[in-house]
């Protein structure tokens, strides 16, 4: 690290203790690497069977893998009551929606500006058709491993706690929490733990999957092999309203539940050679959008400042609507069968993402949302 950007790097340690707290942590188990490597003693290099040693490393690591199996599906029941593609939609930007800065500083103050929402249709239909002769949902498979070689939880968020009242999620969660006087008293308030994990490119597996979307043209840097995208995803406060059954969520609701979800955009840190926006293009090839289409959509989205939702085009209508004096994205899913159709509004601000969701026709969301407090 060159002077400079240790200066960018030593300045904002002085104002995050958070950040110093994390430091330390490395630090020491840093030092416990170094003592435990300092205490073998020296030994015959010549007879280490480098084979072996190979095969046994992969076997702890593959089982390290599995092992974080149930985590990432906890990860998943985290984010239902923002609704599928909100939860998929705060993946993605995750993963997709920040863009490099030049330096260490300047990304760090990037990743802090989500300002708007943008809503990519998705055909979902394209999961029964092949990608050049390959399943669909097989190359969504793929898309997984594109994104990842292997995810490591460096902070588990745990259960949901209930607290008795909007002051006391508010002390827990850091931030100042809102409620919806229009809709009442709330039947339950729940502060969610903080979540991070960090996970490794591979650049092979990357190129494969380039490959069977016809994507062989996108050049992936040799420097991006073995890059770490590392995500923070702050404590989350879910505000319920209405007869809502088990956990609150409006799925499970007999009739009025409402879901207000709020937390403050995710941190990401991101290789400064990654081509995002080619990567994404990928991505939604791999969902079935054309080239020609996922390029145009790629070239339109700021990726420094935009949380992409993807929704069914079939299944779903999306509109802008004014809300909180913000543009926010109303997102409504076409009743089915005995499915009662739901609805998500969401927008940003102020770092905020909220989320308020039911089961329903969104009248309801839209009058409860002039009633924020």
């Amino acid at each position: 690290m060159d002077s400079g950007a240790k200066a960018e790097l030593d300045l904002h340690l002085a104002g995050c203790p958070l950040c110093r707290g994390r430091l330390e942590d490395v630090r020491r188990v840093a030092e416990s690497v170094r003592n435990a490597l300092d205490s073998v003693p020296p030994g015959d290099s010549a007879a280490i069977d480098s084979a072996s040693a190979l095969a046994a490393f992969r076997a702890r690591t593959a089982a390290a893998r599995v092992s974080h199996a149930p985590w990432w599906s906890s990860l998943r029941t985290w984010y239902k009551p923002l609704g599928g593609a909100v939860a998929a939609g705060l993946l993605i930007a995750g993963l997709f929606s920040f863009a490099p800065a030049r330096t260490w500083g300047q990304r760090i103050l990037e990743m802090l500006r989500v300002q708007k929402v943008a809503i990519v249709p998705i055909d979902l239909s394209a999961a029964d058709a092949n990608v050049n002769g390959q399943d669909a949902r097989t190359a969504g498979k793929l898309l997984a491993q594109m994104i990842s070689d292997s995810v490591v939880v460096t902070i588990k968020p745990g259960a949901p706690q209930v607290v008795p009242d909007r002051e006391t999620a508010s002390r827990d969660a850091g931030f100042a929490v809102r409620e919806l006087s229009g809709l009442g008293a709330p039947q339950k308030v729940l502060v969610q733990g903080e979540g991070a994990f960090h996970t490794t490119l591979n650049r092979d597996r990357i190129e494969d999957l380039l490959n069977q979307v016809s994507r062989p043209d996108i050049q992936i840097p040799r420097s991006v092999d073995g890059s770490t995208i590392a995500v923070h995803i702050p404590k989350l406060v879910r505000v319920v309203y209405g007869n809502c059954k088990g956990a609150g969520k409006p799925a499970d609701a007999a009739g009025d539940c409402t879901s207000f979800v709020q937390v403050p955009a995710p941190l990401v840190s991101v290789p400064p050679s990654l081509d995002l926006s080619a990567l994404a293009e990928a991505a939604l090839e791999v969902t079935g959008m054309s080239a020609a289409d996922a390029h145009a959509f790629c070239q339109s989205v700021d990726w420094s400042s935009t949380l992409v939702i993807p929704v069914p085009r079939r299944d779903s209508t999306f509109r802008t609507v004014n809300v909180d004096g913000v543009n926010g994205t109303l997102i409504e899913a076409v009743p089915h069968g005995r499915l009662r159709g739901d609805y998500a509004l969401v927008w940003i601000k102020k770092g905020i993402v909220y989320c308020l969701s039911g089961v329903g026709t969104a009248d309801r969301a839209l009058a409860a949302a002039q009633s924020l407090d």
